[in-house]
Parts: C-alpha cells; structure tokens; sequence
C-alpha cells in the first residue's frame, strides 16, 4: 500500500506528530510506502534527523488554502500512486477541502483522524475563559458571541469533513456519541475508533520497586491554556512539607515555564526539579519516577500515560476527557479525579499513593499489563483493518 499522511507539523516532539512518526515507520516495517505532506514544514527544521528512515517528508505552502497545495497535493496522490491518506488535522474545514480536491479522479481513499473532542479544542477553551473574565455586560456579550461563532465554524468543519472523507477515524469510542451530538451528524457509518501506541521501547526494563524513586513526574508542554502545570505545582505545594524525601519532576518547555520557575521561587517550595526537552525519549524518567501527574483541561489521548505505564509509573489523571477512561481502570492501574477539577482531590490520590507502598506497587505492575494494550504491533493492526 502507499500511504500519505497530511500533518500541520512534523517532524517534531508535539503528540500528533509523535503519532505519525510510529504509524510511518511501522508502515515501511511492514512493506509499505509512506510520505508525508506537512503544512508548516519550516517548523522542522533542524529536526530531519527525527523522521524515519524510508519516510519521504515533502513540505506545503502557507497558508494552506491555496492553489498551489492542492496542485502540489495531486502531484504526490498521482506520482507516488497513494491508496490511502491519513489526515491527521482534520478539523480544519480548508485542510479537508484541499485534500478532497487534490485527490478527485484518483483512487486515493481519504481517511480522517480526529485527535480529541471537537467541543473542547484549545481556541474553544481558551474564547470560554474569555466569556467568564470579561468585565461589563458589552464585553461579555461580545466574546459570547465570538464563542458562538467558533462553535458553528466548529461544527461545519466536522460536518463537512465527515461528508467528504470515505472514513472518519477518533480516538475513542467514548468520543463517538459526543461527536454525534455535537456537530448533528445524521449518519454514523464512516464512524470508528483507534487509540494511540507507544512509541518508546520499554526493552530492558525490568520493574523493580526497591529501584523506583520517590518521583513525582509531569512531561510535557508547559502550557497554561490546556495542560494546566501550574495546578501540578499548586498540588505540590500543599503536601511537599509533609514528604520531603520526594521529589517533582517537571520535564518540558513551553510559555508557562518562566512563570511555574518564579512561582516556585517566589513561594520557596521545595524539591522542585525542572528539566528541559531533549531529543532523547524521557524514557529515564519514566523509569526512575513512581507517579506520573497530569491535570490537563485538554488531552485527546495522553501518550505521555501510556509511555510511563510500560515502565510501572502510576498515573493520576484529571478525568477531563474521554479517552482516559479507555485508558485507566480508576483505583486498578491508576486513578482518574473526577470533573471539574479539583486540588484536594488530586492531592488526596497523591497522599494515599505516597502513604501506601504496597498499594503503589499493585498498581504498578496493573499499569505494565493495561500498557501492553497500546503497543504499536497490536495498534498498527487495527489501522490495517481500517485500511484493507
């Protein structure tokens, strides 16, 4: 089979992209051809060295919509004779139109993946705080408006990506109902569900107890809008005091950073460690940490919970999507804090995790089994279906 990708950005660190980067190189493993279209190729500059050997990268003009995409998208379809494209930033209405028309009187069947929950996207999220700080009646009238507006351009875009893709591909089934009922669909047959894999080797690790440290972990972007770290340093800051034999880890970057530094300072809070991202697989911290926290108001998946999981790290997960419920047996193989969001509860899971050895190491080794669910071969298998 010849498959294209269609991404925003790759190669970089960034999950979706992440995503891509398995799904090729399993794809060439097995035989296949891959290329991928990105529509921000200036953005991976310096990170060649990351994409796959056999991959073939090949970069879109800015912006999207426009001529010169799609003639440029026909010419890859034609001349690398594509079945198969995998649009992965399908909730942009112009990506969809310009795939749809670039692959007309050709074979190419168009497959669209949704990395999330259309209702919860970053722009709405982040227009939703707008409404609740706005000040006077006139402001707030107007970004309710803007908010409106965002909902149905929302809307379409999955509507009419739904219409023209030959499948329309989430990442949990728990999604499928919500995207129903939000953007109106009529139609549910092109409708189906893949979870993400692991995309870092546990190999050569053996789970241990005694060599796990009192770690507390977050990986990750540090951005205020949807990952929320600063609720992870708060919680912290409640119990640090309390356990100062452990440690937080905070592994990224991001414009929260400078702030989360300050804050930490400011507040004097103790056994605080910030690493930088590195090329490398944080696959070190993985191992040495013994619980991953992440309080994110959007995730579509979480690769960082699957990843840590292989390596007997137990998650705490604010339960703000989906998709973590298909992940997590909450109380067997980590835990989930329910909506809306709360410190004390985060902390309560935190507490008894640190206070209970014994209960940290049962659920441990759950989280190993349940991450053997998501490894790329048994993950790749069900694209395959998907495809065939």
């Amino acid at each position: 089979m010849n498959i294209l990708f269609v991404d925003k950005r790759f190669p970089t660190y960034g999950g979706i992209a992440v995503v891509t980067k398995m799904l090729s190189e399993q794809f060439v493993k097995d035989g296949h051809r891959v290329v991928v279209a990105t529509l921000m190729p200036k953005l991976y500059e310096g990170m060649e060295d990351l994409i796959p050997d056999g991959v073939i990268v090949i970069g879109l003009k800015t912006p999207t919509w426009n001529l010169a995409n799609i003639k440029k998208l026909r010419s890859i379809i034609k001349d690398y004779d594509i079945d198969f494209i995998i649009n992965q930033w399908a909730l942009h209405f112009e990506v969809s139109f310009i795939l749809n028309q670039a692959r007309k009187g050709t074979k190419a069947k168009l497959i669209s993946e949704l990395h999330g929950a259309a209702n919860t996207t970053k722009m709405l999220i982040s227009q939703t705080e707008k409404v609740r700080l706005a000040k006077g009646c006139l402001s707030k009238a107007w970004e309710q408006m803007k908010l409106s507006i965002f909902h149905a351009i929302t809307k379409f875009s999955v509507r009419y990506t739904y219409k023209i893709c030959d499948k329309y591909v989430l990442l949990s089934k728990g999604f499928i109902p919500e995207l129903v009922k939000y953007a109106n669909l009529k139609e549910q047959s092109k409708l189906g569900a893949i979870g993400n894999a692991i995309g870092i080797s546990s190999n050569g690790f053996s789970y241990d107890m005694s060599k796990k440290e009192k770690r507390i972990l977050y990986v990750g972007r540090m951005d205020p809008y949807n990952k929320r770290v600063d609720r992870i340093v708060e919680a912290w800051e409640n119990i640090y005091k309390k356990y100062p034999d452990w440690s937080l880890e905070l592994v990224g970057e991001g414009p929260q950073l400078p702030y989360l530094k300050q804050y930490v300072k400011d507040k004097n809070i103790g056994n605080v460690r910030f690493h930088p991202f590195t090329k490398e697989p944080p696959t070190r911290h993985y191992e040495a940490a013994s619980i991953l926290l992440l309080t994110s108001d959007l995730e579509g998946f979480g690769l960082v919970i699957i990843e840590s999981m292989q390596f007997g790290c137990v998650p705490i997960v604010y339960g703000s999507y989906i998709a973590i419920y298909d992940i997590l047996e909450n109380g067997k193989d980590g835990f989930i804090t329910p909506m809306p969001y709360s410190k004390d509860k985060t902390v309560a899971y935190l507490e008894r995790l640190i206070e209970n050895d014994e209960l940290r190491d049962k659920m441990a080794r759950s989280a190993i089994e349940k991450s053997k669910e998501f490894k790329l071969d048994k993950i790749s298998q069900e694209w395959y279906s998907i495809l065939k």
